[in-house]
């Protein structure tokens, strides 16, 4: 390949297909997945979710997420829609988008290895929690995460476990799993075109971009979808988020049952610590029956006149 395009970029995408899907779906995934980013937090920092072990990493993930969305996302498809290049303008939105895109996406991957890991710790070594270090690399996520949740799910079938502490897991492995259908295409996209120091003709390129911007398109759907996969994977999380829900439309009503109910699946599972003041109301009822059970047995069974059980 020895000749070169003189056409610039929106130039040759302009009227295909993958162009227009582009320009047509980035608005919505951006709106949609902060609303669901900004839900998740909430009920992942408001609810009974929050003394799981992943929580922290969830909140985490969903602020990476939507600054993913909020900044490199949203600069290149104005860019699309003005039809130039905004980071060329000055080093200020040079810089900018080149860090929020390589800083969060980046931090995005960890946090699904972060997930993976703590999964396979809680599933695979529930018995030794050891230290792990691990040497970052780029391409070591991807292999992490798929070797990871693969070795989770088959201990989860081998086991037909159906706890609490299943569901959590088989929610968080959904999401790492869509993780890495997401953004596999993209990053098999950047190996076949950008790793080999290439140029072509208009045709060449074109199909380039036009394949960047279709897995360019799926990569972000990964940014917006973490909320709906918690929802449809996770029948405790949709309980929590129907009484986060009901809670901010009917505080009185719903206050009391909602923040002191004792009886829960998640307090019968996670063993809720008893307080001590409770502890030693218990203790003292216990001994006030003892008490009074003794001296019944050792006293004449006389029954006083005004006892309702006289009859009896």
């Amino acid at each position: 390949m020895t000749t070169s395009c003189a056409l610039t970029e929106h130039e040759l995408l302009y009227d295909t297909l993958g162009h227009k899907l582009y320009l047509a779906l980035t608005p919505f995934i951006i709106c949609i997945g902060l609303i669901g980013n900004i839900l998740t937090v909430c009920v992942f920092i408001l609810t009974d979710l929050k003394r799981q072990s992943v929580s922290i990493i969830t909140i985490a993930l969903a602020i990476a997420d939507s600054f993913v969305l909020l900044i490199p996302v949203s600069i290149l498809w104005l860019e699309k829609i003005l039809k130039r290049e905004l980071t060329d303008l000055s080093p200020f939105w040079c810089r900018t988008h080149g860090f929020f895109d390589l800083t969060f996406t980046s931090c995005s991957s960890w946090l699904m290895v972060c997930i993976a890991f703590e999964r396979f710790c809680a599933v695979c070594l529930y018995d030794s929690m050891g230290m792990f270090s691990v040497i970052i690399n780029y391409i070591l996520p991807f292999m992490f995460v798929l070797l990871l949740n693969s070795t989770v799910i088959y201990r989860l079938c081998q086991r037909g476990i159906v706890e609490l502490t299943s569901s959590i897991t088989v929610m968080l492995t959904l999401v790492c799993l869509v993780h890495l259908f997401c953004t596999l295409p993209f990053q098999c996209w950047w190996i076949y075109y950008e790793i080999p120091d290439q140029t072509g003709d208009c045709i060449w390129l074109k199909k380039k971009l036009t394949w960047r911007t279709i897995t360019f398109t799926i990569r972000n759907i990964n940014y917006m979808a973490n909320f709906f996969l918690y929802s449809c994977s996770s029948k405790l999380f949709r309980n929590e988020l129907k009484s986060l829900i009901f809670l901010s439309l009917l505080p009185h009503e719903k206050y009391q049952n909602y923040h002191y109910r004792r009886q829960s699946l998640y307090d019968n599972m996670q063993q809720q610590r008893i307080s001590l003041t409770h502890l030693v109301m218990r203790r003292l009822s216990r001994t006030t029956d003892f008490t009074n059970v003794g001296i019944f047995h050792s006293g004449t069974n006389v029954t006083p006149a005004n006892n309702p059980n006289g009859n009896i």
